[in-house]
């Protein structure tokens, strides 16, 4: 099964693997995004998030990040809401950029291919 590449010309290199990690954290698309949740989250309570794999895509959260339920909570559901927007971007790259296929390896194939090198 063909590894899907990045849709942005963005990457370093033109055949950038799509992985989870590259997707959500590492592509400058998706980094920018990233930083810009941490930034706001900052501005709403004073703590910056670690824009790791640990914080962003496995919800770890750290000592300090969320001082309550409702917070934490919050934290979750604007998480959340920028990860698919980012996934969705992300796909409608590859659609308007690849046309003619989809991405190839399922999502959830692919996260723990990534899971497994981390």
């Amino acid at each position: 099964m063909e590894q899907a590449c990045c849709p942005y010309a963005c990457c370093s290199s033109p055949a950038q693997p799509q992985t989870i990690s590259h997707m959500f954290l590492e592509c400058p698309m998706a980094a920018t995004v990233i930083s810009w949740l941490c930034r706001l989250w900052q501005a709403m309570t004073g703590h910056l998030p670690d824009a790791s794999v640990a914080t962003i895509l496995a919800a770890s959260t750290s000592e300090g990040q969320c001082a309550s339920d409702a917070l934490l909570q919050t934290w979750h559901r604007l998480r959340l809401a920028v990860l698919h927007s980012i996934w969705t971007a992300a796909r409608i790259a590859a659609s308007s950029t690849h046309a003619s296929r989809e991405m190839s390896i399922p999502f959830w194939q692919e996260a723990v291919k990534d899971a497994r090198r981390t």
